[in-house]
């Protein structure tokens, strides 16, 4: 069941937290690089007693917050070919 306080409860999993990469502050311009879609459907699909949700707790612990301005960089810079940022993980995964 998707509801409005679900909704805000995944955002609130970036509470105190910044991009990783540029260091954008906005909570809700972040996401969990590479696991954001595993993350999101979990913890709006899925009750706080359900293994599910233990597995999204799980993927936030192995992603990195990353806002959607610089995932769409680094897509770009995949993409032809020069992705050459050190600050990036050695993770290779487009959402």
């Amino acid at each position: 069941m998707y509801t409005k306080q679900r909704r805000i409860d995944l955002i609130q999993t970036f509470e105190g937290l910044e991009c990783e990469i540029c260091g954008h502050p906005e909570v809700q311009n972040l996401i969990w690089y590479p696991h954001h879609k595993k993350i999101r459907h979990n913890l709006l699909r899925f009750g706080k007693r359900s293994e599910e949700f233990e597995d999204a707790k799980k993927l936030i612990e192995q992603s990195i917050p990353v806002c959607l301005h610089c995932r769409e960089d680094r897509y770009y810079a995949l993409l032809i070919g020069e992705d050459k940022d050190p600050r990036w993980p050695m993770i290779i995964i487009i959402d």
